[in-house]
């Protein structure tokens, strides 16, 4: 007698294969690629740090011309980096992939799922 999947089994193990075929991708190998060199740079991982600070910081608080300076003066090191450029290059590049199978499960689907819908009731 064989033992019939449940509907909830059958969608989790379609979902790993989805994860798995992703994580082949091109675009996936690539970033990861891209984020082990990143966290192998130590320059440029505290330069991503310090962004990330300075920028949280700027929006903690009333606007600061200093914070100002500085995140401008941080976007710039972040710009020549090589590290960070080819990390964000990957990184946008899985983003557009991961946003086209969103859009393809959502015209399946018939319904926006990964998209906030917004408040209200239609």
């Amino acid at each position: 007698m064989s033992e019939k999947q449940s509907p909830q089994a059958a969608v989790e193990e379609e979902l790993t294969r989805f994860i798995e075929a992703v994580k082949a991708s091109p675009e996936y190998q690539r970033f990861d690629a891209a984020r082990e060199q990143l966290q192998a740079d130590d320059d440029a991982s505290a330069l991503m740090t310090q962004f990330e600070r300075t920028q949280t910081e700027f929006q903690e608080n009333e606007f600061d011309q200093d914070l100002m300076a500085e995140l401008g003066d941080l976007q710039d090191q972040m710009a020549d980096n090589e590290t960070i450029a080819e990390f964000r290059t990957a990184r946008e590049e899985l983003n557009e992939l991961l946003r086209e199978t969103d859009e393809i499960v959502s015209d399946h689907l018939e319904q926006q799922f990964a998209q906030p819908n917004g408040g209200g009731c239609c």
